[in-house]
């Protein structure tokens, strides 16, 4: 049932129950023309009315009417709202498909070995997190691209750029080690070497402590 046909049900109803009020205060005698006796009517479940009695009845089937209304009215508000549910389930799932624009990075960098004794053939970079792609050449120089949201500052989304080896390590942190940028734009970085922590300097003075 549409809504306009529920408006026009429940102006039908009301004005019914008004009329038949109307025609209870004013305690008219409905005549039989032919008998000239009062009419008497067969409602169901009631039985037989007689005198002013039909105007009774005219109020109490347009209260049913009124129930009926309202009832159909409940049912349409729940069908509406579980529209409803099911449009906003339909739209999350919709904004859960639609991607948030990308922007790729591209950080570059090269180690510096400060007078160390130590070589870059073996060296390996990772970056947390790890979807990071990253690219160590033999001569210390490095090539990091990463695929971001867009408007995300790369020192947001890279907790670390670790530089490993079996002999030495070092670290970036981008949010941390800002000094580091040589050079940057809106969606470059060009770092300074880090320092790098030798393993056999920590091993050489553990031994003179034992």
């Amino acid at each position: 049932m549409e809504d306009y046909q529920i408006v026009i049900l429940f102006l039908i109803a009301i004005i019914s129950i008004v009329l038949g009020f109307i025609a209870l205060l004013k305690q008219k005698i409905y005549l039989n023309p032919k008998t000239n006796a009062p009419v008497e009517i067969d409602v169901p479940i009631l039985g037989k009315m007689k005198s002013n009695y039909p105007a009774l009845v005219f109020v109490f089937l347009a209260f049913l009417l009124l129930v009926f209304i309202i009832q159909k009215s409940n049912d349409l508000n729940e069908e509406s709202e579980t529209r409803m549910n099911s449009l906003q389930d339909s739209i999350k799932k919709l904004q859960s498909k639609i991607e948030t624009p990308k922007v790729e990075w591209v950080v570059t960098g090269k180690l510096s070995k400060e007078n160390l004794d130590i070589d870059f053939d073996t060296y390996s970079v990772s970056v947390t997190p790890s979807s990071v792609k990253s690219f160590p050449n033999p001569n210390g120089s490095y090539k990091i691209i990463a695929t971001l949201d867009k408007g995300v500052p790369f020192e947001e989304a890279i907790e670390t750029i670790s530089f490993d080896d079996k002999n030495w390590s070092a670290v970036i942190s981008p949010k941390r080690d800002s000094a580091l940028i040589s050079s940057m734009t809106s969606t470059t970085r060009i770092y300074k070497s880090p320092k790098i922590e030798m393993f056999s300097k920590i091993l050489s003075t553990t031994d003179r402590h034992d």
